[in-house]
């Protein structure tokens, strides 16, 4: 039904040309019922067995299969990348980060409970961060390696890690819900774990995530109260109301494997519209920051991947953060995909965590 409407529409196929514009009660409509199908599509996906799903995206590729799941690729990304890789199975890919403790949380939020799990690093480095999970504002938990095999891999390096849920943008739930059950976690952590300590407290986030982490930034350091990020840490983060126009060279550099090019224009306006919920939303600077002032902005880490539709809204922001004063430092991996981080197999994925790593004990 609606897979199949998304593969037919016009322009699919000029994916990240231009520049959407921002739009207007008709987009946003379309934008909450095409993602509100989207998140029910993945309950859908959650059901079947990882054995099932393995043979459904082998099979993608073929003309019968890709009749009949149009747009399996982008829909498995909505989810939070390829799923039956549990927490469990992390752990056989990677079994010294077994002995890294972890503990489940709920965390008191103005919305009700926020799910959230800290990682206890054996021989902290004197760290502490907050990470926000991606999937495109419909999906993700905690589970997705996204999530759980970076915050292991942190801790294992001495960071301690708060990896962070959220209400999802589905079933009428649009900006701010999202963001303030991120900004609410961050303050339980200020309160909870970091209080009275020297240790320098960090946000970030992928995807989605990055959108929130660095919403949560901006929104912390106007409130006038709040105890500020040491810094900002976002992986192929999604953050204007629009999709960015690409360089001429870097789009036919990306056109090369088009397999990066996940996410055409329409479908990042449509993800804004969706999270967003009213027009009023897609200017406002804590649902998309870069809309805002972005003077007094923590330092920050962006990290991107050359075949990957988000990759201009990252380095758009990095260079505005940069002009507003703030040190800025970013990294592309080359030859690479959106949701890296989602992958404990990948060596890219190792090297994005190690780089991460990097940054959060330099400070």
């Amino acid at each position: 039904m609606i897979l199949a409407e998304r593969m037919d529409r016009p322009g699919k196929e000029d994916a990240v040309a231009e520049s959407t514009a921002v739009g207007g009660e008709s987009d946003l409509r379309r934008g909450r019922w095409q993602y509100a199908l989207m998140g029910l599509g993945v309950n859908v996906l959650k059901r079947f067995s990882p054995v099932r799903l393995e043979k459904i995206l082998a099979g993608s590729g073929s003309t019968a299969a890709a009749t009949t799941f149009p747009d399996l690729k982008l829909l498995v990304e909505c989810s939070g990348g390829i799923p039956g890789v549990s927490p469990a199975r992390v752990i056989e890919m990677h079994p010294l980060l077994a002995s890294v403790a972890v503990e489940d949380v709920t965390i008191p939020g103005p919305r009700g409970a926020v799910a959230g799990r800290v990682y206890h690093p054996r021989d902290p480095v004197g760290a502490v961060f907050v990470w926000v999970h991606g999937g495109a504002f419909i999906s993700g938990d905690l589970d997705m390696p996204e999530s759980h095999w970076v915050a292991l891999e942190l801790a294992d390096r001495g960071v301690t890690v708060i990896a962070l849920d959220y209400r999802k943008a589905v079933r009428g739930v649009h900006y701010p819900v999202p963001l303030d059950d991120v900004v609410a976690g961050w303050r339980w952590v200020v309160r909870t774990i970091a209080d009275g300590a020297p240790s320098a407290v960090h946000i970030g986030g992928a995807s989605a995530g990055g959108n929130l982490a660095a919403a949560a930034a901006m929104r912390l350091r106007d409130s006038g109260g709040d105890r500020l990020p040491a810094s900002v840490v976002l992986a192929y983060p999604l953050l204007h109301s629009h999709a960015v126009a690409w360089d001429p060279m870097q789009r036919a550099a990306a056109e090369v494997d088009p397999r990066g090019l996940l996410f055409s224009s329409q479908d990042l306006g449509e993800m804004a519209w969706n999270y967003a919920g009213t027009t009023a939303a897609l200017q406002d600077p804590c649902a998309f920051p870069p809309n805002g002032d972005l003077a007094g902005h923590p330092p920050l880490l962006v990290l991107t991947c050359e075949h990957d539709s988000l990759r201009p809204s990252g380095e758009a922001y990095a260079a505005a953060v940069a002009a507003s004063g703030a040190r800025v430092e970013s990294e592309m991996s080359v030859g690479e995909y959106h949701g890296i981080l989602n992958e404990p197999a990948s060596a890219a994925g190792a090297h994005a965590i190690e780089r991460i790593a990097t940054w959060l004990r330099g400070f």
